[in-house]
C-alpha cells in the first residue's frame, strides 16, 4: 500500500473533517493510503499550492479542482 506524501498533515488522512467516521476512513484509505494521484487536493496542492487547497475540498471533486486551478492560473489545462 502506498502513501501520499502530504498524509501527514492531511485532514482527510488524519479523520479531522466533520464527517462521520465511516466516510472519513474511506476517504483516507482510497486516496492518502490508496490511489492518492486521483486525489483533487493533491492535484490542486501541486498545481497551485498548498495555500489555495480549501479544507473543504473532497478527494473526489475534481471538476471544482480543475475549476479553482483555472481561476488562478487561467493557462493550466487538465492535460498538464
Amino acid at each position: 500500500m502506498t502513501t501520499c506524501e502530504k498524509a501527514a498533515k492531511c485532514p482527510y488522512a488524519n479523520l479531522e473533517l466533520p464527517l462521520d467516521q465511516d466516510a472519513s476512513k474511506k476517504y483516507a484509505d482510497n486516496y492518502c493510503f490508496g490511489d492518492f494521484n486521483s486525489c483533487a487536493r493533491l492535484k490542486v496542492c501541486n498545481a497551485i499550492g498548498k495555500p489555495n487547497v480549501p479544507r473543504d475540498l473532497y478527494p473526489d471533486q475534481h471538476e471544482a479542482a480543475d475549476a479553482l486551478i483555472k481561476a488562478i492560473n487561467p493557462s493550466w489545462t487538465t492535460e498538464a
